[in-house]
């Protein structure tokens, strides 16, 4: 699948034990075994995909469901309202965004998600809490990723992933249909902003 391919390291330096140093690997095995997966389960993949699964899983475990989603109840809404769904981007650029982050980076990537995970519930409770408030500080702060920690990540994930779709929002501004532009949170925050 395309999942599997983009996860699949180009090289010995990419795979996940090669990639970690042996303290950050033994932290990681210690995170899978919390949610009930061996590490093993990530050994041909890069280590932005344990990343990004590792937080999946521990939000599951913590009870969280994508089923109550913003975007999962729009989604649903329009398709059975017979309404046109126009994607930004597709799932392969997607998943190129964490593909093509440096070796350096997806360790940095690694090290923050599992120095964060013990907390996940907290933030993510706060983030719902500010979301809900409508506390855009509350939100830029615990939403955005931090410039200075995620350089490379910050630039792929929020600016360029930004500056992308305003030329895919545009032509819409002037079209005379109506349109629901639904995207992240910190996709409309800070600096590099949408709005």
């Amino acid at each position: 699948t395309l999942v599997s391919e983009k996860a699949a390291p180009d090289s010995e330096a990419e795979r996940l034990q090669t990639a970690l140093t042996p303290e950050l690997y033994a932290l990681a095995e210690e995170a899978a075994a919390g949610v009930n997966l061996p590490l093993s389960f990530f050994d041909d993949t890069e280590p932005w995909f344990f990343s990004l699964n590792i937080v999946v899983l521990k939000l599951k475990q913590l009870g969280f469901s994508g089923d109550y989603g913003v975007d999962k109840y729009l989604l649903t809404q329009a398709a059975e309202a017979g309404k046109d769904i126009i994607a930004l981007e597709t799932l392969a650029e997607q998943l190129d965004i964490f593909d093509t982050l440096s070796i350096e980076t997806q360790q940095t990537f690694v090290e923050q998600t599992l120095t964060e995970l013990d907390t996940l519930e907290s933030s993510f409770n706060d983030m719902r809490v500010a979301w809900h408030e409508g506390d855009v500080a509350a939100m830029e702060a615990l939403a955005t990723l931090d410039p200075a920690i995620y350089p490379e990540l910050h630039d792929k994930l929020l600016t360029e992933r930004n500056l992308n779709w305003v030329s895919e929002i545009t032509p819409m501004l002037a079209d005379s249909e109506d349109y629901l532009i639904v995207v992240g949170a910190a996709h409309m925050l800070g600096e590099t902003g949408l709005v």
